[in-house]
């Protein structure tokens, strides 16, 4: 069959019968910790320097009729390898944890492709099977490729680590690489021009080989990997996701995409932290800035649902706080503001466009309030309470309350005015009316519903596995204490993942509902959708109906769609303060990839 092949620095007989053995068909080829090596050909086999225990079961295996399909020597070598056929498998003294993930994969159906240790020994390890993989202890970019490549239409099937620490991925059309000898990558696009390659080998010399059977052809288009690949023409050349991250010096990016109202895929890119070791992963939480006003929206309409109070009717009974009015306010506006309108962004309170100057009704300017600076997660910066945000002060000392005193401004319905304020009105409602706080009430009744296991309301990020996100100013830095505080939570304050924020997404293209669970009624959506209650809304009735929202917090930047009709949608969370500009080049992008529009 058709071969090919490069070794640098391996042993002459390995190189040797690489070429000798090659054009029967490589089925498996792996170097030991101590110098030794093997490989296995369709019918054949031959090894150096390799467990007794371990040559003899791979000659059963052969002479059995297996395809080998994997073969791996821990670092610290003696008798602990692992064979992996297209019947079986078999290992010795392999970490204990490995073992059983390979025995639960196994069982489950999945077939590994590969099975590789990394140099540092102990336990770690990765098993890939297609679209399902497991690993321990490594690389923290390389898991993150990994899991990106799983959900392409061709996961990866090779991963291989050099004594050094570097690593290669192999999928098939294509590969990624750390940190591994300048010629072997150099080589890998030369054969790469007409082969797939199939496997790269790194002794622990330092040699390495790179062999392939299979002549390259032309595969159906990856739309995943095409998207990615193609976010911007610049200069005539297209430019990548990561090429557009660097760019906007935005370090790290998670995405997720709906289609037919289940999330289609989960990808990541970059840094929790700029210049860390950790890396995105679909399960890093972000700070959802503004995007939680949507999510938020669902309880206040359960307070209406629940009889609480009526989508029309006044607040102020139901507040246990005093709203104030600016002294041009009229008497009769005050009835006025509701809870459809504060949804609606029209409710009459103190907002973007509807701050400055401060003793006025009318003929406001255009900058100016709307949103929340947040508090830095640092020493001696206090956190106000609902009612002290509110009232615009604190008398506690270290408290400052860093945004306006929430009040009545205009007449209710005669103008828009983007209030976060409104927001928190509507939070002290919400708290007042449940006697808990926004966070655990939401926590409750929408987010564990809706299947968010990964989002909070939090004033601090969750302690969920893995560190989270840590916001970003525009020049790539840090922002002080990395994740400013929002006691503003209904309108700033959600953490979530963009898998998370996708299950949002589906729940509100299905009517409310997902998972079986109810989180809205029929009423109440509708009266979301058809005025626009929490998110911007459009095309209602059409195939191209959607909704949607974006956020800004500090260091952070992010935005959804959805599109009820053609039961998709995406999210898209970023870590940094260019983010809204990078998150414009990549919705173009998915835009264009899956025609949503």
């Amino acid at each position: 069959m058709p071969f090919t092949c490069f070794n640098r620095n391996i042993p002459d007989e390995a190189h040797e019968k690489i070429q000798s053995m090659g054009p029967a068909g490589v089925q498996a080829f792996a170097f030991t910790p101590s110098g030794g090596w093997v490989i296995v050909v369709e019918g054949g086999y031959f090894a150096r320097g390799i467990p007794d225990e371990c040559f003899n079961k791979l000659g059963e295996f052969v002479n059995a009729g297996h395809k080998i399909r994997s073969i791996a020597f821990p670092h610290e070598g003696g008798n602990r390898w692992v064979i992996v056929t297209d019947k079986t498998y078999y290992a010795r003294n392999i970490p204990d944890e490995c073992y059983d993930r390979l025995g639960t994969m196994w069982n489950a159906g999945a077939r590994p492709t590969c099975i590789a240790f990394p140099p540092a020994g102990g336990n770690r390890w990765a098993i890939l099977a297609g679209k399902s993989l497991y690993c321990r202890g490594i690389d923290d970019e390389c898991f993150q490729l990994l899991c990106n490549y799983a959900q392409g239409l061709r996961p990866a099937q090779r991963v291989a680590f050099t004594p050094s620490g570097g690593w290669v991925i192999l999928a098939q059309d294509r590969y990624y690489a750390r940190r591994i000898p300048d010629e072997c990558y150099d080589k890998m696009g030369a054969i790469g021009a007409n082969y797939f390659v199939d496997q790269v080998n790194f002794a622990a010399s330092g040699g390495w080989s790179i062999i392939s059977n299979t002549p390259k052809v032309a595969l159906a288009a990856d739309p995943l990997r095409n998207f990615e690949g193609h976010i911007l023409q610049v200069g005539g050349q297209w430019q990548s996701i990561r090429d557009r991250m660097a760019h906007y010096k935005v370090p790290g990016v998670s995405l997720a995409m709906v289609k037919n109202n289940q999330v289609a895929w989960a990808t990541t890119y970059g840094q929790v932290e700029a210049g860390s070791s950790d890396w995105v992963h679909a399960d890093t939480v972000f700070q959802a800035a503004s995007c939680s006003k949507p999510v938020t929206s669902l309880g206040f309409l359960r307070l209406v649902q629940d009889g609480i109070i009526g989508l029309d009717d006044d607040v102020h009974p139901k507040l246990g706080w005093t709203l104030t009015k600016r002294p041009c306010v009229q008497a009769s506006w005050e009835a006025k503001v509701t809870l459809r309108r504060l949804l609606q962004h029209r409710g009459g309170i103190i907002g973007r466009g509807a701050t400055n100057p401060t003793n006025s009704c009318s003929n406001f300017d255009d900058g100016g309030g709307g949103g929340f600076g947040g508090y830095p997660n640092v020493s001696g910066v206090g956190v106000p309470t609902t009612i002290e945000v509110l009232d615009g002060h604190s008398n506690r000392a270290g408290v400052t309350v860093n945004s306006h005193k929430v009040q009545l401004v205009y007449e209710p319905g005669s103008m828009s005015a983007y209030s976060g304020e409104g927001f928190v009105l509507m939070q002290q409602l919400l708290e007042h009316q449940r006697g808990v706080a926004l966070r655990d009430w939401m926590g409750a009744h929408v987010l564990a519903p809706a299947g968010m296991t990964r989002s909070s309301y939090s004033l601090i990020a969750p302690a969920y596995s893995g560190p989270p996100a840590a916001g970003h100013g525009s020049n790539g830095e840090v922002i002080n204490g990395k994740r400013n505080r929002y006691p503003e939570s209904s309108a700033a304050g959600l953490y979530t993942t963009a898998s998370d924020l996708c299950r949002y997404v589906i729940a509100i293209n299905q009517g409310g509902t997902i998972g079986g669970q109810d989180l809205i009624d029929s009423t109440r959506y509708q009266a979301m959708m058809n005025d626009s209650l929490g998110m911007p809304t459009g095309n209602i009735g059409a195939d191209s109906e959607w909704f949607t929202h974006n956020g800004a917090n500090a260091g952070f930047r992010c935005m959804f769609k959805g599109y009820p009709k053609k039961k998709a949608g995406f999210a898209i969370l970023t870590n940094g303060d260019a983010g809204d500009t990078l998150y414009g080049e990549i919705v173009a992008a998915l835009v264009s990839a899956y025609s949503l529009e």
